[in-house]
């Protein structure tokens, strides 16, 4: 099945790890459609929520890459990810 996905994952706020996270969609074939990363609220905060929306593509292939982003050891707890119907 084929679907575009939003994908909320909790990073460290630190150069580089959206870069990482897209290195791996890229691998995977998986198109980004938009991304939100807010500064931190507070100044001592080293989290932040990382917010990507893709393009279509196949679910099995977007959750193998999501599981793989998991191991990043910039994300910090398990993401959330939704199936987007158009």
């Amino acid at each position: 099945m084929r679907s575009r996905f939003y994908l909320r994952l909790p990073v460290e706020d630190r150069p580089g790890v959206l870069a990482d996270v897209a290195h791996i969609l890229a691998r995977h074939q998986i198109s980004i459609s938009s991304v939100i990363q807010h500064e931190p609220i507070d100044e001592a905060a080293t989290t932040v929520p990382l917010i990507i929306m893709t393009h279509h593509g196949p679910t099995g292939v977007f959750q193998q890459a999501v599981a793989e982003i998991q191991r990043l050891p910039a994300v910090l707890a398990p993401s959330v990810y939704y199936s987007v119907a158009d």
